[in-house]
């Protein structure tokens, strides 16, 4: 029923029917469906838990994986299935962490993560920034109305 009623989500590439396909960008690490050698999960720290709230967290995982020399893939037949919630776009109602996520993330790594977003919240607005700064500027946070306005009911994805 899962497999009928289920959407495969349009941001992610296909996963192969059968066998393994290698995947060059180890971004597309999906904290909803991975699977790793423990002594790799162990080797790289795990799951950073500084990260407060949502977002960064898998990337920077993927990032430090990645750094660690583990190859990533896709695995054939592996499905995964994630219970819908409401979205917004973008998605303020996690404004603020998302800023702390994203700083954490260009601290450690030199680079920024969740560019879509922080796109998103600079045209909005709220924030100065762009992908050569060393830091984001708060303009101002998202008011209650604008929270409520980006939520979509109607999107089944961000």
């Amino acid at each position: 029923t899962l497999d009928r009623l289920g959407r495969v989500h349009p941001a992610r590439p296909p996963v192969p029917a059968a066998g393994i396909r290698p995947e060059p960008d180890s971004g597309q690490l999906w904290g909803l469906s991975f699977a790793l050698p423990a002594r790799a999960w162990h080797a790289v720290g795990g799951m950073d838990e500084t990260y407060a709230g949502y977002g960064g967290e898998e990337t920077d995982l993927a990032a430090r994986l990645s750094l660690s020399g583990l190859p990533t893939f896709w695995v054939g037949g592996a499905r995964a299935y994630h219970q819908h919630h409401p979205v917004h776009v973008p998605p303020l109602q996690h404004f603020a962490p998302i800023l702390a996520n994203a700083a954490r993330f260009r601290a450690r790594h030199g680079r920024w993560c969740m560019t879509y977003w922080l796109g998103q919240f600079r045209d909005a607005g709220l924030i100065a920034w762009d992908e050569a700064a060393e830091s984001i500027r708060l303009l101002r946070p998202p008011t209650e109305s604008e929270i409520a306005a980006a939520s979509r009911p109607d999107a089944l994805f961000s």
